[in-house]
């Protein structure tokens, strides 16, 4: 129906994080700091009253170099991951917009749900609702729900779907090895192959085209078993 891909994840927020932190208190932290802020007090709305939680950081001095620790605050964060919310609230809006009639009642009825580990944010779920307008929630497992959902949707296919996969796969491989015998065929009946070169391309050939046309064959196998027997006696 609609997709649309922003490259605004978990890696971006602390990525928004370090910037901000080294900006606001020349201190240069790592990583593994900007995602244990964003897990314990990042928020995507600053907080109601005053400026929330607070946490304990380290990190180098960008001014003398030397290691130093600071308080930040839940505000603090907030606006640091201001921007990349901001996108996704934007990718969400496109989506609503360009979202047929048909499955719009949907969505009213059903609502929003944020799946991944960027759906952990705090408070993403109601800057969500509070923006759109519409009902937002959580999913159950937002870090596996979608591989567990593929999965799912895999054990449901019809015998028929699945027949038709295996069909397709089968002629595709069919295509690929007769396309293969029929160059090596050129080559054989090209005039300037010298004699004392003809049973290198021969023992070529058996290597090669033989393990292509015997996979092919083996759905046929019932009926005929003349793929490599073809090739040798060429």
């Amino acid at each position: 129906v609609y997709s649309r891909s922003v490259r605004v994840g978990g890696d971006k927020m602390d990525e928004a994080i370090i910037s901000y932190i080294r900006r606001s208190a020349n201190l240069l932290i790592g990583e593994t700091s900007a995602e244990r802020i964003k897990k314990e007090i990042g928020s995507a709305m600053p907080p109601m009253k005053g400026e929330g939680l607070t946490l304990e950081i380290k990190g180098r001095d960008l001014m003398n170099g030397v290691p130093r620790e600071i308080s930040v605050t839940e505000a603090m964060i907030a606006d640091a991951l201001s921007e990349p919310v901001e996108q996704i609230v934007e990718a969400v809006k496109q989506a609503l917009e360009a979202t047929p009639p048909e499955l719009a009642a949907d969505i009213v009825d059903k609502g929003i749900v944020l799946t991944g580990g960027g759906a952990l944010l705090r408070n993403l779920d109601a800057e969500l609702r509070e923006r759109t307008g519409l009902p937002v929630s959580l999913a159950d497992d937002p870090l596996s729900c979608v591989v567990f959902g593929c999965g799912k949707a895999i054990m449901l296919r019809s015998p028929a779907r699945r027949d038709q996969d295996e069909g397709i796969r089968f002629s595709r491989t069919l295509t690929a090895a007769l396309f293969v015998a029929a160059i090596l065929l050129i080559i054989f009946d090209r005039p300037d192959v010298r004699p004392e070169g003809l049973s290198q391309i021969r023992a070529a050939v058996v290597d090669v085209a033989a393990p292509a046309l015997d996979l092919a064959a083996r759905p046929l196998r019932g009926l005929t078993n003349i793929g490599p027997y073809w090739v040798r006696q060429r």
